[in-house]
């Protein structure tokens, strides 16, 4: 028993070194929003408080930021991924007992965020173009990847020190936990100024919502556990 605690101690600094390439990886995805002279980031930030259909620059600017911003939805889904480990690492009590679990944790958390995100952009596209107005549906997608885009951005430096730095850890957790939580519901606000607002059809919203929203994250939820038990 003590020799396979030892064996186990001795492999986190290489999981720790793992993690620190992943995070100078971020910083390399987040290197073409940054190099432009915030222009991409202050456009992203906008584009959460514009609802006009007629602006046509507003859409165009936005396709041409597509590259950076695909590349920061990539660094979120790093980011979550290793927010997801750290957590499950500092709050379980289950003994891992075979060593190559430590490296293949974040990677599966990795493939599972993908997977979700995938999930939602296939959802939204399909179920908004079938009920929506074109333009709407190309103001809600760049809100959408503007929000996950973001969150690449923002969980960047409390996610590094979270992982890094212990005493630390409930402070930066309790601050990713509060964006979280914004998110969802700048999320929930947006759908609706977008797609029911000038309609006043809120009971439809409620059904979108348990439809596009809810609904998805209790598979995810339920997918996770099954995950995480299965590991």
């Amino acid at each position: 028993m003590d020799s396979l605690r030892e064996e186990l101690l001795s492999e986190i600094p290489i999981v720790q070194n793992w993690i620190f390439v992943a995070f100078l990886f971020c910083l390399f995805l987040s290197l073409p929003a940054l190099s432009k002279g915030g222009r991409t980031i202050s456009s992203m930030f906008q584009s959460l408080f514009k609802n006009d259909t007629k602006d046509s620059l507003f859409l165009e600017s936005a396709k041409n930021e597509l590259v950076s911003k695909i590349l920061l939805i990539l660094q979120s889904i790093i980011l979550f991924s290793i927010i997801a480990y750290s957590v499950i690492k500092t709050h379980t009590y289950i003994e891992i007992n075979e060593v190559n679990k430590l490296h293949s944790i974040i990677l599966w958390l990795g493939l599972f965020g993908l997977s979700f995100i995938m999930t939602k952009l296939i959802l939204y596209n399909i179920f908004n173009n079938i009920f929506f107005r074109k333009e709407d549906v190309a103001i809600w997608n760049e809100t959408f990847s503007s929000i996950l885009s973001l969150s690449g951005l923002i969980l960047f430096i409390p996610t590094l020190i979270m992982f890094f730095e212990e005493k630390a850890y409930i402070y930066c957790l309790i601050f990713i936990v509060t964006y979280l939580i914004g998110s969802i519901l700048l999320t929930f606000y947006k759908i609706y100024s977008t797609f029911f607002y000038r309609k006043g059809l809120l009971l439809y919203f409620i059904l979108y919502l348990c439809t596009l929203e809810i609904m998805p994250l209790y598979w995810a939820y339920k997918a996770f556990s099954f995950l995480f038990i299965s590991m």
